[in-house]
């Protein structure tokens, strides 16, 4: 009897209180009609209207022969053939269950307390949980054609405010060199924003090369 109260007080349901970390992110805003039987097709969840190709059938026929066995979470195989297909090393390459799994997975790493994290708004809604899964500070810009160029300007500035570079163009994986030359240099198209700004050295203060 004294094992059976012990066992029955012991499983009694008691309250557990989350992280400051977890009550600062905001509920996912999980698309409407996952539930629902019908032909529509969630456009806000990149569903396509058409069934798979026979061959991402077969190959998904193909795949289930091995599902008793772990598969490789390096996902080598994927990142070596993108890799000879783009011509972008392996090491440059991550692979994830969707933009989701990219961008939490990304935040993990690099964010923390004391780090900022700048994103349009509105926009993904995925980019809040970022910040305060990490403690990082967002800044929000506004998702118009007003506030564009200050976007610009943040973005290209942001590696001389945090003091890796002394001028914008110095940073080997910003655009401000494209930009301030006028070329595209086979990742950056300058076009949309030159036209909004045939001056870019006047927009972001500093001297064209």
């Amino acid at each position: 009897m004294k094992h059976a109260q012990t066992f029955a007080r012991h499983n009694r349901a008691v309250p557990i209180e989350f992280s400051e970390r977890i009550r600062r992110i905001a509920s996912y805003p999980a698309a409407g009609g996952y539930a629902d039987a019908g032909p529509d097709v969630r456009l806000a969840s990149n569903e396509s209207p058409y069934p798979p190709l026979p061959s991402v059938r077969e190959a998904i026929a193909r795949a289930s022969s091995t599902l008793n066995r772990y598969p490789d979470p390096s996902n080598s195989l994927l990142r070596r053939r993108l890799s000879e297909r783009y011509e972008v090393p392996i090491s440059r390459i991550a692979i994830g269950n969707g933009s989701c799994d990219i961008l939490l997975a990304a935040g993990e790493a690099l964010l923390e307390p004391g780090a900022e994290i700048v994103h349009a708004w509105p926009s993904f809604s995925v980019y809040p949980h970022l910040s305060a899964a990490s403690g990082a500070r967002a800044v929000t810009v506004a998702l118009d054609e007003e506030h564009l160029m200050n976007a610009a300007r943040y973005v290209a500035l942001n590696p001389v405010r945090a003091r890796l570079v002394h001028r914008a163009e110095d940073w080997p994986h910003s655009s401000v060199r494209a930009h301030l030359a006028g070329r595209d240099d086979g990742l950056v198209r300058v076009r949309p924003l030159i036209d909004r700004a045939p001056r870019f050295a006047d927009l972001l203060e500093v001297t064209a090369i």
